[in-house]
């Protein structure tokens, strides 16, 4: 009977966060669907410039590389020229990538012949931990890039495992891994590296080779098409978010001498930081712990052995930080061999083994996952509050500016819903959209001057910024006009969003534009106008 109810209840234990969520969202904003994240629009931003005006770009009139998946926009495009502009289309997808996830999941956990009980607490594990429902209702293409993963590396490793070849799904699992997003470079150089290293052969090299060109392959052509619109091979957001050294010798020095064990070792002062660096811990201590039941068992060493590879890659290249997002595909993967291991041999552990070293062992593996499981806690609480968040801040913005600057370029540090809404090739000050500021960024030019000119440069009338992330000369540059102020912030970069005129003599129209759109901000939005 509880067979089954297994997959049956790991769904319910996946939507129904979301239907909860998906109502008090809806309740609060009279019925529009706003998202955790303003990234979230930047994809629809991308996807509604790609159907209706062939454009890769925030805007419709220029190709801009502000996103880090090549797949996802694509695919968000493909709805909207086919069913209409809807806001909500990054939420289905999700969930129905998380649905789809499950069920591959249990299957796989099926195939390796744990037991019932076994799958129900390793699917709830997977979904809470992970937390697949946030992460599916954050509207982004993580669910995706967590359902890609999986497929390779479960089916990468079985195949090498066994036969020590690789058909024709790995290579198509590659290419989706890659295309989905940009850190699944970390997986498929750790696939190639036990192709080559564990058995060393002209064979096994060009094998490594196939799958990394296949794998790549989505991404050189993006890097390609990007180079020929002007712009990098990469997307800005990957220049400016990577730990990668400076192409320099002292910069790769550096990195080699003092960075390379800084991101390894310490501790991110982060719960998502926390988390890896725990996955870190716990991956080697499965392996050690169960060496002798797996010595034959190729496919989880290997298994293993990915995952913690890909750990150190992303503690080294990639970005932790207070999003819970970007390590969401390393928990996630991780989550399904754990609870194999746990269940098949887990028993047969304690009997021959000294019991209570084989309760310390388990209780020492809890207490390495306590902060993975308030990284799960934090991002649960990101759903409903961060999406009342955005609606009140974000979605506000972009109406604003929708409905009196549509066609004026903006000077923005968060482009996501402003870019969707209005249609004005705007300044991107973060750099996603923005090739020279991101340089600027990643190079650490980005002064108050440089960003001064180049909203200058390419003609923006305001500015519409966090305080608190721009340096005060910049800042002293304009002319303030008012300020809006969230309650309860969980989810934007700052409570407060200030409105600045470039010059002088925008200031006027901006307060009465201000002023005439006040009464449409929910009444829990305090505006201040500068005297």
């Amino acid at each position: 009977m509880l067979k089954k109810c297994v997959l049956p209840i790991a769904l319910v234990v996946f939507l129904l966060p979301v239907g909860i969520s998906i109502w008090q969202v809806l309740s609060f904003t009279h019925g529009i669907l706003s998202y955790p994240f303003d990234d979230a629009f930047i994809h629809l931003a991308i996807a509604k410039n790609i159907a209706f005006h062939g454009v890769w770009g925030i805007s419709p009139h220029a190709f801009s590389s502000a996103s880090s998946s090549v797949l996802y926009p694509l695919l968000l495009a493909g709805c909207l020229k086919v069913f209409g502009v809807w806001t909500g289309f990054p939420l289905l997808i999700n969930v129905l990538a998380g649905v789809i996830l499950i069920v591959v999941v249990r299957r796989w956990l099926e195939k390796e012949g744990i037991s019932t009980i076994g799958q129900l607490l390793t699917l709830l594990a997977f979904i809470l931990l992970t937390p697949l429902p946030a992460v599916a209702f954050f509207g982004m293409e993580h669910t995706l890039q967590i359902l890609f993963d999986f497929l390779f590396i479960y089916s990468f490793s079985e195949a090498w495992g066994e036969k020590q070849e690789l058909n024709w799904q790995v290579y198509v699992y590659g290419a989706l891994v890659m295309a989905v997003r940009y850190e699944g470079m970390f997986l498929i150089a750790m696939a190639c590296l036990v192709i080559v290293l564990l058995k060393f052969s002209i064979k096994n090299i060009s094998n490594a080779i196939l799958l990394g060109v296949v794998s790549f392959l989505p991404v050189i052509t993006f890097g390609v098409y990007s180079m020929s619109k002007g712009e990098l091979f990469v997307p800005n957001s990957v220049l400016a978010k990577s730990t990668t050294p400076e192409l320099s010798a002292q910069g790769i020095l550096q990195w080699l001498t003092s960075d390379f064990f800084n991101q390894l070792y310490f501790v991110h002062p982060t719960v998502g930081g926390m988390a890896i660096h725990r996955l870190l811990l716990l991956l080697p201590f499965c392996y050690l712990i169960f060496w002798k039941s797996i010595s034959n068992s190729p496919i989880y060493r290997y298994i293993l052995l990915i995952l913690t590879g890909m750990v150190i890659l992303h503690l080294l290249f990639a970005r932790t930080d207070i999003l819970y997002r970007y390590e969401a595909y390393l928990i996630a993967c991780s989550i399904p061999i754990l609870g194999v291991l746990a269940d098949k041999y887990g028993a047969s552990l304690l009997k021959t083994h000294l019991p209570k070293a084989a309760w310390v062992a388990a209780g020492l593996a809890i207490l390495i996952s306590i902060p993975i499981v308030l990284r799960s806690k934090a991002c649960f609480g990101l759903m409903t509050q961060g999406a009342i968040n955005i609606y009140e801040q974000q979605y506000q913005m972009g109406q604003f500016v929708h409905r009196y600057y549509d066609e004026t370029p903006i000077a923005i540090g968060d482009i996501g819903a402003i870019s969707f809404f209005a249609h004005a090739q705007n300044v991107d000050l973060e750099g996603l959209a923005n090739l020279p500021i991101a340089k600027a960024r990643k190079y650490g030019y980005r002064t108050p001057d440089f960003l001064y000119n180049e909203s200058k440069k390419d003609g923006a009338k305001l500015a519409i910024v966090f305080d608190r992330a721009y340096h005060p000369f910049l800042l002293n540059r304009w002319y303030k006009i008012a300020t809006w102020q969230i309650p309860n912030n969980v989810a934007c970069y700052s409570d407060v969003v200030s409105f600045y005129a470039i010059d002088s003599v925008d200031g006027l129209a901006l307060l009465t534009n201000l002023k005439a759109f006040q009464p449409s901000l929910p009444r829990d939005v305090m505006v201040r106008y500068r005297n």
